[in-house]
């Protein structure tokens, strides 16, 4: 045999243990790939198979959120190749941190050493939680793509260091119903609450806060039970600006249904009763305090009507009769007797989800000076006051005249002659 001959056989036989070699290695373990000793360009390892491939994109939306003793890292994944081409063998990423910004070590594991391509330590998700920092010190990461064949993407690079930082959790939390009362005829209730270092608060009716969201930390909420008779109970929980969360407290209070006062019937007589002339006195005494403030406004200021639209008129240098200002036109509706001016905000009230109003601590300026009537319950009714941005619960005519008088406004009659007279009909 010549020369040739057996350089020719010898370079056959290679060939074919190389063969050998890399079809038991597929059998044995299907994550390993052999590589070749020579890098191809712009990468450390290719795979064997290199013709017509290209590395995955680059990872984008790289971001990390420090946590007590804990980093956070996400990232999107990329869909393409650098030549644009789709991503249809995505096998998964390496990241890569620094303390220095200068010298990084492999958190995932080197999937590529001894010229083999592990696909089997590479992490799979979008999302590494790096549990292996300490508090207080500033760690630096990059992330990289790989495909399945080994080739692998440019750096993602965090712009800046990131620090764990330990979670404060919200402590001295409190919350009351009502101050502290033991019962309530309302439906609607006030929520005094408090906590040290709270940014936020979660509140509900049942533990779990089905439905509900968290909502900036106040000291004060309006708050809805939840309907029909018994003990009814209202938990929060509160969260630092960290994201650290407290246990869930709470508060009870029990609801009754309001008496209802027991008519004495009277004997039957052959004709209906007639109308006291009390009443009628009272409703001709409405309607001739309406008609002689229609003639006493001769001037309406727009200017004055718009700066104090939605608010209660008192008018302090007559008998203190009150007016609302209604914000849709800006006119003033007498408020009379107890019932005539709940009849008035109730007829001048705009629906709202129960939503809306419980989860509400402080009210858009869209709804301030209105009447909000939960239209999901049975129609309760809040006055949203300007100046505080706060829910006011209107129960009874008495209640919610009483609140009207003590959320009123002072006016002279002369200012008050400037204002446009509205009428409910």
């Amino acid at each position: 045999m010549s020369k040739l001959q057996k350089t020719l056989l010898s370079k056959k036989l290679n060939n074919v243990l190389i063969a050998s070699i890399i079809i038991t290695m597929s059998i044995l373990d299907l994550s390993l790939v052999l590589l070749p000793t020579k890098p191809i360009k712009a990468l450390l390892y290719a795979p064997a198979e290199s013709s017509g491939t290209t590395a995955p994109k680059t990872p984008t939306e790289f971001k990390a959120i420090p946590g007590d003793s804990q980093i956070t890292l996400s990232w999107k994944a990329p869909t393409q190749n650098e030549d644009d081409s789709t991503l249809e063998n995505l096998a998964g990423y390496e990241i890569y941190r620094s303390m220095d910004n200068i010298n990084f070590s492999n958190l995932s594991g080197n999937s590529i050493a001894g010229g083999i391509f592990r696909k089997n330590i590479l992490i799979t998700e979008t999302i590494y939680i790096d549990r292996d920092v300490i508090n207080g010190i500033i760690y630096y990461y990059k992330l990289a793509a790989f495909n399945t064949r080994g080739y692998y993407s440019e750096s993602s690079i965090l712009s800046s260091g990131v620090v764990p930082t330990p979670q404060i959790i919200p402590t001295n939390t409190s919350i009351t119903i009502n101050e502290g009362a033991q019962e309530t005829t309302s439906q609607g209730v006030i929520l005094t609450l408090s906590a040290t270092n709270a940014a936020q608060m979660l509140v509900g009716n049942t533990s779990d806060f089905i439905g509900v969201s968290w909502e900036p930390y106040a000291t004060s909420k309006s708050w809805i039970l939840t309907s029909g008779d018994g003990l009814k109970t209202v938990y929060v929980s509160f969260k630092s600006s960290t994201g650290g969360v407290s246990e869930t407290i709470s508060d009870t209070i029990t609801l009754r249904a309001p008496e209802e006062e027991t008519e004495i019937p009277e004997k039957p007589t052959e004709e209906p009763p007639k109308e006291t002339a009390s009443t009628q006195e009272l409703g001709v005494t409405i309607k001739k305090v309406i008609e002689e403030e229609k003639k006493l406004v001769t001037k309406v200021d727009k200017n004055l009507s718009k700066r104090v639209s939605g608010n209660i008129l008192l008018q302090v240098e007559s008998h203190g009769e009150a007016w609302y200002v209604y914000p849709n036109d800006e006119k003033k509706y007498y408020l009379g007797r107890p019932e005539d001016a709940f009849e008035v905000m109730k007829k001048l009230g705009l629906g709202a989800t129960h939503e809306f109003i419980s989860s509400h601590t402080i009210f858009p300026s869209r709804v301030l000076g209105k009447i909000l009537l939960d239209v999901e319950q049975h129609g309760e009714a809040y006055y949203i006051y300007p100046k505080d941005k706060r829910a006011y619960y209107l129960d009874r005519p008495a209640d919610a005249f009483r609140i009207m008088k003590e959320l009123g406004l002072g006016i002279t009659n002369s200012d008050i002659r400037k204002i446009d007279v509205g009428e409910i009909r």
